[in-house]
């Protein structure tokens, strides 16, 4: 069988001709078909890459706005450690005025006692 096709193909240069257009013609398919798979990859790629790149930046905000609400809690930190900070020194210097005035007293007291 392969042997009458390898002889019927050699002895008619017309049987060659059909041939090669059938093998142009399913080549031509075959690069038609490899450049359609080239170009829906290479969509599917930057379609990836712009999804990647907006899920970066989404998430670079998300991380900003996250440091700045660190930084602001930070900051109302440091605001309520000074408000602390001065109430505790207002209530050291009203510890030493009224230890003050007990000891005047005291000093008093005795003085009265010594009379």
């Amino acid at each position: 069988m392969i042997e009458q096709v390898m002889a019927l193909l050699t002895h008619q240069p017309l049987y060659w001709i059909g041939v090669a257009v059938v093998v142009l013609i399913f080549g031509a398919g075959l690069v038609k078909k490899a450049v359609k798979i080239v170009i829906l990859a290479l969509i599917l790629g930057a379609g990836y890459a712009y999804y990647l790149q907006e899920a970066a930046q989404a998430y670079v905000e998300s991380a900003r706005e996250r440091v700045e609400d660190a930084q602001d809690q930070v900051e109302d930190v440091q605001d309520r450690m000074s408000d602390v900070r001065d109430r505790l020194e207002d209530a050291k210097d009203e510890a030493q005025e009224m230890g003050e005035k007990a000891r005047d007293l005291i000093d008093r007291a005795e003085d009265l006692i010594e009379r």
